[in-house]
């Protein structure tokens, strides 16, 4: 869709109440009443402090432990191995669709190249009943010398072993087929963003991958940028 991205998919279920997001401001409402752990995975949202502190607002009142958690710089192992995971299923997944795909090619094919012959032989047609007894030995030859080939060709095909390549195991994250972020919203808030702080209302600010000064610097060289 014209606004879709990762963060708020323009996903279309044709349910009012799930394509007007009804059913997630329902969602907010109830959230703080009920006692089970809570993600709040709003890219956007996570790094403007006034969004940060409207979302704690709601748990105010209530016994939830609030936590932020700061993924900003080199991923750690976990995460590349997860990474890393993803990609290579998607690409397993091409070789699949397109190993699938290859007979029906070829038999879309087939009906071009037989023509040709069929044009080739007609061509022939005066030439002498010893000299068409030859060409079709010959022709039953080459038939026997391709489908060896065909056969191994096929069964390569089969065994190739998808692994990722160097270069892709070196990605610190995979590509997305639709952006994070659209690329409105990005212009619209960036330069608001911010890490978060427990002067904010959180209990706890866990930096995972790298340290509080290192993320600090690393967003506002990004911001500047």
């Amino acid at each position: 869709g014209r606004w879709d991205s990762g963060d708020k998919p323009d996903v279309k279920f044709g349910v009012q109440l799930l394509d007007d997001y009804g059913v997630r401001k329902v969602l907010s409402t109830i959230a703080p009443t009920m006692p089970r752990n809570l993600v709040v995975p709003e890219l956007t949202s996570n790094l403007v402090a006034a969004e940060r502190k409207d979302a704690l607002r709601k748990f105010a009142n209530s016994d939830f432990r609030t936590k932020a958690v700061v993924l900003l710089g080199e991923p750690d192992g976990a995460y590349k191995e997860y990474i890393q995971g993803l990609m290579l299923a998607e690409k397993q997944a091409k070789a699949e669709s397109e190993k699938a795909a290859a007979p029906a090619k070829k038999r879309g094919e087939e009906p071009e190249e037989k023509g040709a012959k069929d044009d080739k032989g007609d061509a022939g047609e005066g030439e002498g009943q010893g000299d068409a007894e030859m060409k079709e030995g010959e022709a039953d030859e080459s038939k026997k010398d391709e489908a060896p080939a065909r056969e191994e060709k096929e069964e390569e095909m089969r065994e190739e072993k998808v692994e990722l390549t160097a270069e892709e195991k070196a990605l610190p994250c995979r590509t997305p087929a639709v952006p994070e972020v659209h690329e409105r919203t990005l212009s619209k808030h960036f330069a608001s963003f911010s890490l978060p702080s427990k002067a904010e209302g959180f209990d706890e600010v866990a930096f995972a991958w790298e340290a509080e000064d290192a993320c600090a610097k690393m967003l506002k060289a990004w911001v500047l940028d």
